[in-house]
């Protein structure tokens, strides 16, 4: 919750689930190795626990297929099994639960995942970046136990002991360690915040599987001198995440590099970040409502990566894309600053095909404005690419920077 006395309210996307049938770019594939997100480079290793460990074994019976935009399909195994199976096989993320509770129809304007199973495509790439090596006596920390699926991946790898998995959720711990111990696969799952988790020592490998807005200096003390830190990260303005490797020569100050995007709702956002999303307030007489002219990307399909560099510039701001009537694409925006004294929403909302975005704003803030012009600066430095952002980690904070470290700015 926000330290503001106040509280927001988005209205809901429309529609907030879809009532169609998986596409066919979503029919199951011969193999999970066929995902076309699967890197080429797998080792023979990877390779061989996607393929002995079922992600089946990992789902619950009812589901929700990410189709992005905040429009979920859900499957249920017992209404439809083959739909249901078809959803496993797919490269798309299945949702499982929604703010820690079960849901049978959460609306994704209110409601963030609290648990997913990523794509095997996905999984395997955290893996490979990691960067294991062959041999015993490594040893590798999980953040966000889930379901359990990348624990057993990892645990298939490199066998019994290596591996500890700490979930905050203890109802959630329960059920993957149940889960594990019933496939035989040896995990140590323990209940506890894994953020701030110092009881084994330092591992060599930490992967955290869960998003995070901004990386606690905590989470670097549990690395090997030498060791490395996989981390999806995404700031408050967007719930988009990408993945930033870290290698921990030392634990005062260290920086990371971003590999690439990480699909949307393939992971659930941590605990904190989820905690943490503003509230409600219902706003009555708009500040600005206008037509304004937008470049052609800065809504784009996919990945919406001009909008998340945004965020990566503009603080206290929260910032969600949904779908609208008729084919809009609307872009939220809330103000997060606790000393504000009054609150700020804003709405962009522009249809298909247009190049001009209406644009609907409540309160003093100029939210609109600060993201367009946070926007066109990414543009007039010739729209740099995602792998060129770095981010350094200190006991003070986390920061971001372009060329330098001396240039860096705080999240």
């Amino acid at each position: 919750m926000s330290n503001a006395s106040f509280s927001f309210f988005t209205p809901p996307p429309e529609p907030s689930r879809a009532d169609v049938p998986l596409a066919a770019e979503d029919a199951p594939p011969r193999s999970v190795l066929d995902d076309p997100g699967v890197l080429a480079v797998a080792s023979r290793e990877v390779r061989s626990a996607v393929e002995a460990v079922r992600r089946t074994d990992f789902l619950r019976s009812k589901a929700w297929v990410s189709l992005g935009d905040g429009v979920y399909k859900p499957v249920n195994e017992s209404r439809d099994k083959r739909a249901w199976y078809a959803a496993t096989r797919s490269h798309r993320p299945l949702v499982t639960a929604w703010d820690d509770e079960p849901m049978e129809a959460p609306n994704p304007a209110v409601h963030l995942p609290s648990d997913a199973l990523p794509p095997a495509s996905l999984v395997e790439r955290m893996v490979l970046e990691l960067g294991i090596p062959s041999g015993p006596g490594t040893r590798v920390l999980e953040v966000g136990t889930g379901s359990g699926y990348t624990a057993a991946l990892l645990a298939h790898m490199m066998g019994p002991g290596a591996v500890t998995s700490v979930e905050i959720n203890p109802v959630v711990a329960a059920l993957a360690e149940r889960r594990l111990a019933r496939l035989h696969i040896p995990v140590r799952v323990v209940h506890g915040a894994g953020l701030d988790y110092r009881h084994d020592g330092r591992f060599e490998r930490v992967l955290v599987t869960c998003g995070l807005r901004t990386i606690p200096h905590s989470l670097i003390r549990s690395v090997e001198p030498g060791g490395v830190l996989l981390v999806p990260f995404g700031p408050a303005f967007m719930n988009a995440q990408v993945l930033v490797r870290f290698t921990v020569a030392e634990h005062r100050r260290v920086h990371g590099r971003i590999i690439g995007p990480v699909v949307q709702d393939a992971l659930p956002w941590s605990f904190d970040a989820r905690h943490a999303q503003p509230a409600q307030w219902s706003p009555r007489v708009p500040t600005r409502h206008d037509a304004v002219r937008l470049p052609q990307d800065f809504m784009p399909p996919g990945f919406p990566l001009g909008l998340f560099v945004t965020g990566l510039r503009v603080r206290h701001l929260h910032g969600a894309l949904s779908r609208g009537a008729a084919g809009q694409r609307i872009l939220t925006l809330r103000d997060t600053d606790p000393a504000a004294r009054e609150p700020s929403l804003a709405h962009i909302a522009v249809g298909p095909g247009r190049s001009h975005a209406t644009v609907t704003e409540y309160g003093p803030r100029p939210l609109a404005e600060d993201v367009l012009a946070a926007y066109e600066w990414w543009r007039a430095l010739g729209k740099p690419a995602l792998s060129t952002f770095k981010i350094t980690v200190t006991a003070k904070g986390t920061r971001v920077w372009l060329d330098t470290p001396a240039k860096s700015w705080p999240l």
